[in-house]
């Protein structure tokens, strides 16, 4: 009977040493991911300006007046209007693809003067625009400025 009593002993303390090594291991599993999580890059202000442009192209081919209020600056108030000679909603819905093409994003301090263009099949239409950075982010503060 004693040899029965020990062998139960030995396997619980088995048991219990088999538990505590897998906790160890998922334990150091644990802190090793959290320690070598990739937590994604912040943005770069020209890669956030640039967003904010394309979102722009999108919103004109589109003719999105609700998106457009969301990418402009709260002091620009309530405008919405294609640019001059921007394509008219026929010609988009006629299935071309709009494409935002953008040439040059010059930063300086918290304002940034971006020259872009909607490119609509043969058409193509400059949108030269100011954007500032406000505390959520950047924002068109000016269209039609010549960057």
């Amino acid at each position: 009977m004693r040899s029965v009593t020990d062998r139960r002993r030995r396997l619980a303390a088995i048991g219990i040493a088999v538990v505590c090594v897998l906790a160890v291991i998922v334990g150091a599993y644990a802190v090793y991911r959290a320690a070598t999580s990739t937590q994604e890059e912040p943005r770069t202000d020209t890669e956030q300006i640039e967003d904010r442009v394309r979102a722009y192209g999108d919103v004109m081919t589109h003719f999105d007046a609700q998106a457009f209020g969301d990418l402009v600056c709260a002091g620009l108030g309530p405008v919405v209007g294609a640019p001059d000679g921007a394509p008219e909603p026929s010609q988009i819905a006629a299935g071309r693809d709009a494409r935002t093409v953008i040439d040059a994003v010059k930063i300086t301090g918290d304002t940034a003067a971006v020259d872009a263009r909607i490119d609509l099949g043969a058409t193509s239409v400059p949108i030269p625009m100011t954007l500032r950075r406000e505390s959520d982010g950047w924002c068109i503060s000016e269209l039609g400025s010549d960057s």
